[in-house]
């Protein structure tokens, strides 16, 4: 019972900040570079749009509505200066360039987890394809 109450201690004593003006100020600081965060935020602003999101009539299985497009559509305008036309068709240009669903390539094996987080943005089934194979690992 006494750890359980230090343990309570130390974590009252450690809040965490979640300020939204304060996560956008640092992920536009050169701070944000550790780690990559930074540089995957670029990415998703500027060639591929993977946003994890929990819109209000999705099937998130989370706190609905606490976490929704516009706020990544804002961060990309207030850290790096791209607006939502911009990541629009940043989004668009890699699509038509890598082939969006229908990827050209061989020798690409596409691996995916029921539980993964980034499954709704995988190839998965059979494609009927030799060269091009989906595993799904449960």
């Amino acid at each position: 019972m006494e750890r359980l109450a230090e343990l309570s201690q130390e974590q009252q004593s450690q809040c965490a900040n979640t300020s939204w003006e304060d996560m956008v100020r640092f992920i536009s600081s050169p701070f944000a570079k550790r780690g990559g965060l930074r540089s995957w935020l670029w990415q998703t602003c500027t060639e591929f749009g993977f946003y994890q999101t929990c819109e209000i009539e999705s099937k998130c299985p989370y706190g609905k509505g606490y976490h929704v497009l516009d706020q990544d559509l804002e961060l990309c305008e207030k850290a790096f200066g791209v607006d939502k036309e911009r990541v629009n068709l940043s989004v668009k240009a890699s699509i038509d360039y890598y082939g969006g669903w229908k990827i050209n390539g061989s020798q690409i094996i596409f691996t995916n987890g029921d539980v993964d987080p980034w499954s709704m943005l995988a190839l998965t089934g059979d494609r009927g394809s030799l060269v091009q194979p989906t595993v799904m690992v449960e």
